[in-house]
């Protein structure tokens, strides 16, 4: 009977407990890259460790199945152990697969780390039959090698990226499939003292690999929740408090609780981003014991990639490229059309209340460029002023209109008691970070109040036509986003 998959907030545990002689000789460690790399370390240090990691550990580059078989397969000279490593693996990708090798591209791209970039790249043209030489192809309507549109963008990256391959004399990959050979080593087993350590963001559970890596060794699973409802967003939030802890206590550091929740709402879910957002901070407060508000300001840029409030914030900068590949996201996560569109809703609704604040006399404390260091002395003030007032002439309207239902009789009212009106759309409601207020405003600078009440009227055809007309959700929610970020 396989080993059920360990899931990483036990792995740590599961290490401890077992004696070195008991582990597994194949690892599988999939899911998310941060996580899987802190297993992977974890394991790593557990089977060598001290001075032994620096002859016995073995990484295979370029993903190399067959290198990698050859390694793990021969009897080594010593007495030590040896580690043969597949990080990064993509063993278990397939030609479907190629568009996500894009976007990864895209993204190590667009966080200028180009050698990264460069490898997922060449294995999504090795996977379509292309050399860097071909790039050109991507962009046209050719079967098979076209690259999704969103994530071509201007095609710039594109061809930045194939100069600098073809410079390196980089080439792509055949699309071989070499899992088989793999799963033979795997069942044949492997000599005294090696290990195979397996690292992928993907994991394919019907392929035979899965099934005979799960049955000799063992599978890590670093995978995390990603759906929106309460559980999975506590499970993220535990999972970057406990990585940022482990973090700051190395520099005997803490983060006021103000700070933490301005760094979230500046990364989202991204544990690459926090470590680094973390080093960032704890270099630049040097000696202090406590990281603040005001220095996660200063040092941190948003990088937030939660999908929702991606799609929402892409809508709000009129970012097409960006509001349509978040589009896609939600809708691969299997989240519903009718709630994607109440949250582009509810976003063009705070923008207008964005720009209700601005016409007020209270709105002339903000300025086009202002710093969020003078935001939060001179305008927050009176983005809370604003709510206030909004809410006492909420209570007065309903005081008004209980009255007028009550006739003569206002002693049913008096007895009543005025309880405190209700609404979602105050620009800053009580415990929240004033971070998002900010850029709220900074978005809603970009359109017109006619423009937002147009929005709204698209929005709500749009509505109606994913309840009765039977047409392509994907369709009709890409045609509203084109409509708002172009501006027709």
């Amino acid at each position: 009977m396989p080993m059920p998959e360990i899931p990483y907030n036990r792995f740590k545990q599961y290490l401890g407990e077992t004696p070195t002689d008991k582990l597994a000789r194949i690892w599988l460690i999939h899911g998310e890259e941060a996580l899987c790399k802190d297993a992977a370390d974890g394991l790593v240090n557990r089977l060598l460790p001290g001075p032994e990691r620096s002859v016995s550990y073995d990484i295979v580059d370029n993903d190399d199945i067959g290198l990698a078989v050859e390694r793990v397969s021969t009897f080594s000279l010593f007495s030590v152990a040896r580690v043969i490593a597949l990080m990064d693996s993509r063993i278990f990708y397939s030609r479907e697969d190629h568009q996500k090798l894009f976007r990864k591209a895209r993204e190590a791209m667009d966080d200028e780390q180009v050698p990264k970039a460069a490898r997922h790249f060449l294995a999504a043209l090795g996977l379509v039959g292309l050399s860097p030489a071909d790039a050109g192809l991507l962009a046209s309507d050719a079967k098979g090698g076209r690259m999704d549109p969103d994530i071509w963008g201007d095609g710039a990256w594109v061809a930045t990226l194939s100069a600098w391959c073809l410079e390196k004399g980089l080439s792509s990959p055949a699309d071989t499939d070499r899992s088989a050979d793999l799963q033979q080593a795997v069942e044949g087993g492997f000599p005294t003292g090696n290990y195979l350590l397996i690292t992928t963001d993907l994991v394919d559970r019907r392929r035979g690999l899965y099934k005979t890596i799960l049955e000799k060794g063992v599978v890590v699973n670093c995978s995390v929740p990603m759906g929106s409802g309460r559980k999975d967003v506590a499970a993220r939030e535990a999972l970057l408090a406990d990585h940022a802890r482990s973090i700051l206590s190395e520099s005997r550091k803490q983060m006021a609780p103000a700070a933490w929740r301005m760094m979230l709402e500046m990364i989202g879910f991204d544990l690459r981003g926090l470590t680094t957002g973390l080093e960032k901070l704890i270099r630049f407060t040097g000696d202090a014991p406590i990281i603040t508000a005001p220095d996660v300001a200063a040092v941190l840029r948003r990088t937030r990639r939660d999908p929702v409030y991606e799609l929402t914030g892409a809508l709000s900068e009129r970012n097409v490229e960006n509001a349509l590949f978040y589009l896609d996201a939600l809708l691969e996560e299997g989240l519903v059309p009718l709630q994607i569109l109440a949250a582009m809703v509810n976003a063009v609704r705070r923008m207008v209340l964005a720009l209700g604040f601005m016409t007020s006399p209270g709105g002339s404390t903000w300025k086009r460029g202002i710093s969020y260091t003078d935001f939060q002395r001179s305008v927050m003030p009176a983005v809370t002023a604003y709510d206030e007032a909004l809410l006492t002439a909420l209570s007065e309207w309903d005081e008004t209109r209980e009255l007028d239902a009550d006739g003569p009789d206002v002693s049913k009212k008096l007895r009543r008691g005025a309880a405190k009106p209700r609404t979602d759309l105050l620009m800053a409601p009580k415990g929240r970070s004033p971070y998002p207020v900010y850029l709220l405003l900074k978005n809603a600078e970009r359109f017109t109040l006619a423009e937002l009440i147009e929005i709204l009227k698209n929005l709500q055809e749009t509505d109606i036509n994913l309840k009765t007309s039977g047409g392509s959700p994907r369709r009709l929610l890409e045609s509203v986003i084109i409509r708002i970020c172009r501006g027709r």
